[in-house]
Protein backbone atom coordinates (compact mmCIF):
# COMPACT_ATOMS: atom_id res chain seq x y z
CA UNK A 1 0.00 0.00 0.00
CA UNK A 2 0.98 3.63 -0.86
CA UNK A 3 1.89 6.00 1.73
CA UNK A 4 -0.54 9.47 1.97
CA UNK A 5 0.73 12.16 2.10
CA UNK A 6 -1.42 15.62 3.42
CA UNK A 7 -1.51 19.04 2.44
CA UNK A 8 -1.27 21.85 5.50
CA UNK A 9 -2.06 25.56 4.67
CA UNK A 10 0.58 27.61 4.90
CA UNK A 11 1.09 29.21 8.21
CA UNK A 12 0.25 26.10 10.10
CA UNK A 13 3.51 23.78 9.78
CA UNK A 14 5.33 25.74 12.81
CA UNK A 15 2.89 25.42 15.35
CA UNK A 16 2.05 21.71 13.82
CA UNK A 17 5.68 20.67 13.98
CA UNK A 18 6.11 22.18 17.65
CA UNK A 19 3.33 19.81 18.43
CA UNK A 20 4.18 17.02 16.85
CA UNK A 21 7.52 17.15 18.29
CA UNK A 22 6.00 16.73 22.08
CA UNK A 23 4.76 14.04 20.42
CA UNK A 24 7.22 12.12 18.88
CA UNK A 25 8.51 9.23 19.94
CA UNK A 26 11.75 9.91 17.35
CA UNK A 27 13.08 13.02 16.17
CA UNK A 28 15.98 13.62 14.21
CA UNK A 29 17.85 16.91 12.78
CA UNK A 30 20.47 16.49 9.47
CA UNK A 31 22.08 18.79 7.46
CA UNK A 32 23.19 18.21 4.16
CA UNK A 33 26.48 20.15 2.91
CA UNK A 34 27.31 19.07 -0.40
CA UNK A 35 30.86 20.66 -0.17
CA UNK A 36 31.87 17.93 2.00
CA UNK A 37 28.99 14.83 1.26
CA UNK A 38 26.81 14.32 -1.20
CA UNK A 39 24.93 12.15 2.30
CA UNK A 40 22.85 13.66 4.66
CA UNK A 41 24.52 14.22 8.12
CA UNK A 42 23.50 14.54 11.97
CA UNK A 43 24.25 18.38 12.82
CA UNK A 44 24.76 20.57 15.25
CA UNK A 45 21.78 22.41 14.67
CA UNK A 46 19.29 21.60 17.33
CA UNK A 47 15.62 21.78 16.81
CA UNK A 48 14.94 25.02 17.13
CA UNK A 49 18.01 26.87 15.03
CA UNK A 50 16.50 24.86 12.34
CA UNK A 51 12.71 26.25 12.64
CA UNK A 52 14.18 29.84 12.47
CA UNK A 53 16.06 28.64 8.96
CA UNK A 54 13.04 27.41 7.71
CA UNK A 55 11.20 30.97 9.06
CA UNK A 56 13.71 32.92 7.00
CA UNK A 57 14.04 30.62 3.98
CA UNK A 58 13.62 31.22 0.77
CA UNK A 59 13.52 27.25 -0.07
CA UNK A 60 11.20 25.02 2.46
CA UNK A 61 9.49 22.26 2.04
CA UNK A 62 6.99 20.89 4.94
CA UNK A 63 5.66 17.18 5.04
CA UNK A 64 2.52 14.85 7.02
CA UNK A 65 2.38 11.44 5.83
CA UNK A 66 1.17 8.67 7.11
CA UNK A 67 3.61 5.89 6.53
CA UNK A 68 2.75 2.29 5.80
CA UNK A 69 4.92 -0.53 7.16
CA UNK A 70 8.40 -1.13 5.75
CA UNK A 71 11.83 -1.15 6.67
CA UNK A 72 11.53 -3.11 9.60
CA UNK A 73 8.67 -0.36 10.63
CA UNK A 74 5.03 -0.81 11.99
CA UNK A 75 2.41 2.06 10.32
CA UNK A 76 3.08 5.48 11.45
CA UNK A 77 3.39 9.07 10.49
CA UNK A 78 6.13 11.09 9.67
CA UNK A 79 6.19 15.14 9.67
CA UNK A 80 9.16 17.29 9.45
CA UNK A 81 10.68 19.86 7.19
CA UNK A 82 13.91 20.54 4.65
CA UNK A 83 14.66 24.59 4.05
CA UNK A 84 18.21 25.89 3.36
CA UNK A 85 19.98 28.42 4.96
CA UNK A 86 20.44 32.04 3.73
CA UNK A 87 23.76 31.74 1.77
CA UNK A 88 22.29 28.68 -0.22
CA UNK A 89 24.61 26.08 0.48
CA UNK A 90 23.70 24.24 3.17
CA UNK A 91 19.73 22.03 3.87
CA UNK A 92 18.73 20.87 7.06
CA UNK A 93 16.48 18.38 7.44
CA UNK A 94 14.04 17.74 10.79
CA UNK A 95 12.08 14.28 11.06
CA UNK A 96 9.76 13.40 13.76
CA UNK A 97 8.01 9.88 13.81
CA UNK A 98 4.66 9.98 15.59
CA UNK A 99 2.33 7.04 16.68
CA UNK A 100 -0.53 6.43 14.21
CA UNK A 101 -3.32 7.13 17.03
CA UNK A 102 -2.27 10.91 16.76
CA UNK A 103 -3.92 10.44 13.12
CA UNK A 104 -7.25 12.46 13.31
CA UNK A 105 -5.77 14.34 15.82
CA UNK A 106 -3.91 16.11 13.65
CA UNK A 107 -5.63 15.66 10.17
CA UNK A 108 -9.09 17.50 12.71
CA UNK A 109 -7.32 19.91 14.32
CA UNK A 110 -5.31 21.43 11.19
CA UNK A 111 -7.96 20.46 8.67
CA UNK A 112 -5.22 17.85 6.81
CA UNK A 113 -6.29 17.13 3.03
CA UNK A 114 -5.01 14.37 1.58
CA UNK A 115 -3.13 15.14 -1.77
CA UNK A 116 -5.50 13.62 -4.93
CA UNK A 117 -3.76 11.27 -7.39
Amino acid sequence: MNDVFYICEKGHEIEMLYEAKDKAYFTCCEELDCSKSFARTTTTKTFDEIVNIYRKSSFCHFVFILRHEGFGKAKHIETGLRCTNKKGNIDYFVFLELDLTHLEEFTGKYMLKTYES
